[in-house]
Formats: C-alpha cells, structure tokens, sequence
C-alpha cells in the first residue's frame, strides 16, 4: 500500500508501533476528525433558510449585545466574523465587521463589510444609532427645553444661579453650563415649546 495522508490537514500518517495506519497524525487532527471539519459545524449553526438576500441568523449562543458567539479553535468569537473570514478568507484583525442589515445576529456574508472602526461610527450615525441624544432625547435629563428657557430667563432677571438650581431641582453647575452656552446649546428661546 502507497503512503497515506491525514484527512485534515493532509500531512503523512505514519505507522504506530503495531504497524498499524492512524486516522489522523495529531490528536488536534483527530479531534477535528470527530466533530466534523470547522466550517460544517460554523454554517449547521446559521439559519440561511430564508434565502440568498435575507437575514441568517445565528441559531446558538448569544453575547449581551445580541451577537453570535462561537468557540473557534480554542476561543470564543463572534459569529459574523468567523462567517466573514470563511467566505473572503481575509485577514480581518483589527478590522470591525459591519452589518449592513443592523441585525447583530446576521451571518449572511452579503450584509457583511470589512472597515475601520471610523467607517463603523460613520454607519452608525448615519443611520441615526450614534446615542448622540440632546435634551429630553437623553432619558438621563432632569429638565426639559422650556425649563431651559426658564433658566435663561430667570438668569437675566438678576436670580442667583444657586435659586435657579433649587428652584429646577438640578445642581448649581449645571445652571451655570446652561448660562454660559457649554449644555443645552441646541434649545433657542424664541420657539415656542409644547407643554
């Protein structure tokens, strides 16, 4: 009989003590022979049945934010880069993945793009998801648009910002940010404000 190879990774197999043929040549080999290659078992995880365009969801483990995590050769990754580098075979490191379909989840190769992580932000507020919430947007905000009018106000009428502050349950700092122009910048005084 000719020489053998590994079905893994095709290295020659060499006889044991017993002159008997190994499956693999390496117990890492070996293991991979045992649950099925890589790439079988990454894809038997992503639902595709929706089509060539659709979604693809992950079908396992999540993280908190919603994306695929799965353990890739010794490491837990996320989903949609390991389906990225598959299917491009790219050296993605240092690079961040974009979902063009805002579907954490989503493995479908399409709705994947390679970039920085300034392309990344570029995306995320253009399509209106940077967080950048002013006034009442911000559901940290203790006042609201025509308080911050109120606050002008009462400022130019000679209050002390220390009343103002009490008066609006908000700290004094605060009061003298609004004065000065550093918070609230967007709210003009002349719209009229719904109650």
């Amino acid at each position: 009989m000719g020489e053998r190879t590994c079905p893994i990774c095709g290295k020659p197999l060499k006889r044991d003590m017993e002159y008997r043929w190994p499956k693999t040549c390496s117990r890492s080999c070996g293991q991979k022979l045992r649950r099925g290659p890589e790439d079988q078992r990454f894809w038997s995880a992503v639902d595709a049945t929706g089509g060539d365009e659709s979604c693809w969801p992950w079908t396992k483990n999540r993280n908190r934010q919603g994306y695929g995590a799965v353990g890739w050769f010794g490491k837990v990754r996320k989903a949609h880069r390991v389906a990225y580098e598959l299917v491009t075979g790219e050296n993605i490191t240092g690079l961040d993945i974009r979902h063009t379909c805002d579907n954490p989840q989503c493995c479908n190769p399409r709705h994947l793009r390679a970039g920085t992580t300034t392309d990344n932000m570029r995306d995320m507020a253009a399509k209106g998801r940077s967080g950048n919430h002013k006034g009442t947007a911000n559901g940290r905000a203790k006042i609201g648009e025509p308080d911050v009018c109120e606050i002008r106000e009462a400022l130019n009428m000679g209050e002390s910002q220390q009343n103002v502050a009490n008066r609006f349950g908000i700290h004094q700092t605060s009061v003298s940010q609004i004065k000065c122009g550093v918070k609230w910048t967007h709210v003009v005084c002349d719209e009229p404000w719904a109650s």
